[in-house]
């Protein structure tokens, strides 16, 4: 406790210049990968839902960003024909959109991250959730309960992140009158989410 301060100093004065990295978790792949892969196995053994942060990547009901993509190519793709000519319109946007986010992220983003399933897993069973990082670049992610429901939450300035702004797919909210923003990422009830634990396990 004494010497948080100094500590604190040296690693943001001294760290960056001398390109020291940290060696956690969130800063390797294959860590990260590896406890990911130990939790969910854990939890779904268990049948119990598990919490975790600090790896720098979000996870909802156990799927990646990739998975999450994949997941809702194919829900657009599956509501495209039954619906009218106004909203297949906008379905196709939906579903370009997240193709070209898929891209990106299989092209830029670490390989443990483009596996076709993190688990090898016939069955993703939705018992890991991961807030990722509290502080990114832009914003903070974060994980809330609130009325039996769970979400992952995107806090952010909108002076310097206008991506959720300018989405329509996500619910985004203005912190009073400030530049602050909260986007729901992803929502779901609990109940659905210990039902499933239950029923996939």
């Amino acid at each position: 406790m004494k010497y948080n301060r100094l500590l604190g100093l040296g690693l943001k004065y001294l760290s960056k210049p001398f390109h020291i990295r940290s060696s956690s978790v969130a800063h390797s792949s294959s860590k990260r990968f590896h406890t990911e892969k130990r939790v969910y196995q854990f939890a779904s053994r268990k049948k119990v839902l598990s919490i975790i942060g600090h790896t720098h990547r979000p996870l909802f009901e156990s799927m990646s960003k990739v998975d999450s993509l994949k997941f809702e190519i194919e829900r657009l793709c599956r509501k495209y024909p039954a619906a009218g000519d106004s909203k297949k319109q906008r379905i196709a946007e939906l579903i370009q959109r997240h193709r070209s986010e898929l891209n990106y992220v299989q092209r830029y983003e670490e390989s443990a991250a483009n596996r076709s399933s993190l688990y090898n897993a016939n069955l993703v069973v939705p018992c890991m959730f991961n807030s990722g990082c509290v502080l990114g670049e832009r914003g903070m992610t974060a994980l809330e309960m609130s009325k039996g429901n769970i979400a992952l939450v995107y806090w952010f300035d909108g002076s310097r992140g206008k991506k959720y702004l300018q989405d329509r797919t996500y619910t985004t909210k203005q912190l009073g009158e400030s530049s602050y923003y909260r986007a729901v990422m992803k929502k779901d009830s609990l109940s659905y989410i210990f039902s499933r634990i239950r029923l996939l396990t």
